[in-house]
């Protein structure tokens, strides 16, 4: 069984569950495609640094963010996310429609905890570390005019 959890939104009770594994890969790898975007603004870790010795350009993550989003292929990214996860309300396109309208924090949030959810981040945050690792072995690129990361 997909495990469940039950989560309140301004009051709204939703449950949502964990994606099966093929849906939950597909829709990983669509996130992590967006979020790619965000390496245009981050510099290489410097031969011998660290992560934390890398330029940070934020106008260039957030340019490279939204050069990933899809004016129709985001919204119904984020709508197969809610579609697939939630067990209550029993989900339709005319509840969907309603519910968030107007209400996209609210909707932003229902996301981030079907993220949460399905350890996404975990998986981020585990396997970092070690891509970083490869990537400081063999590249060392300064960027002009650039902020060093604190």
């Amino acid at each position: 069984m997909l495990d469940q959890k039950e989560i309140t939104i301004n009051g709204k009770s939703y449950t949502i569950q964990q994606l099966p594994t093929t849906t939950g890969l597909e829709i990983g790898v669509a996130i992590i495609k967006i979020l790619s975007g965000a390496a245009q603004g981050i510099g290489d870790v410097p031969v011998g640094g660290s992560f934390l010795d890398t330029w940070i350009d934020s106008g260039k993550i957030a340019s490279g963010l939204m050069n990933q989003l899809d004016v129709t292929g985001t919204p119904q990214l984020i709508k197969r996310i809610v579609r697939e996860s939630i067990v209550s309300p029993t989900f339709s396109d005319e509840w969907y429609e309603a519910e968030f309208s107007g209400g996209y924090d609210d909707l932003a949030t229902l996301i981030e905890n079907v993220i949460a959810l399905n350890k996404y981040m975990d998986m981020v945050k585990k396997r970092l570390p070690g891509a970083l690792g490869l990537i400081s072995s063999t590249t060392n690129t300064p960027a002009p005019n650039s902020i060093p990361s604190t």
